[in-house]
């Protein structure tokens, strides 16, 4: 769930997406191509739905639909993430990532890694991988960043960065 503040102080939601249609309509990957994510049953819930990866990957996997971003507005973000132990799952740090881009292509333009299990590439804050889920809210300004946003559109990008598979949501 993305938004941002508007004038008198209320908030306009600019991206939202809570997996619970079991889909992923509003995500591609990397260069509009395929991903690796998909809808599963939540595994500590079973009456919710949430997304997790087939592989790890790197520079994104799944990006978001643009939303719009405007110069003067902060970004809020808020997510709920679960790292839960899988055979082979290295301790502590599973390789959840979340951050945002202005395109699918990685590495060119802006692009930016707002939480991650470790500082790699400047995740901050590191999210927690104890079996329960955490809930997060970061505020940025994606017009902080050199370069800003091209035609002043953001997406949210997701990844599993370390192997194995399935032990992040």
């Amino acid at each position: 769930l993305c938004w941002w503040p508007s004038p008198g102080g209320a908030q306009t939601v600019v991206f939202s997406d809570d997996f619970e249609a079991g889909h992923l309509d509003q995500w591609t990957g990397k260069y509009l191509g395929p991903h690796s994510g998909i809808v599963v049953t939540d595994p500590l819930d079973p009456e919710n739905l949430v997304v997790t990866f087939l592989q790890p990957t790197a520079a994104g996997d799944l990006f978001s639909d643009e939303f719009p971003v405007a110069d003067g507005n902060l970004v809020t973000l808020t997510f709920d993430y679960l790292g839960l132990e899988v055979k082979g799952s290295p301790p502590g740090n599973f390789g959840g990532f979340i951050g945002y881009a202005d395109d699918t292509i990685p590495y060119v333009g802006l692009g930016r890694w707002l939480a991650g299990t470790d500082g790699t590439s400047g995740a901050d804050p590191i999210l927690i991988d104890d079996g329960s889920w955490h809930s997060y809210t970061i505020t940025f300004d994606p017009y902080s960043q050199i370069p800003p946003p091209a035609n002043n559109v953001l997406r949210i990008m997701i990844e599993d960065f370390r192997a194995p598979p399935g032990d992040v949501f």
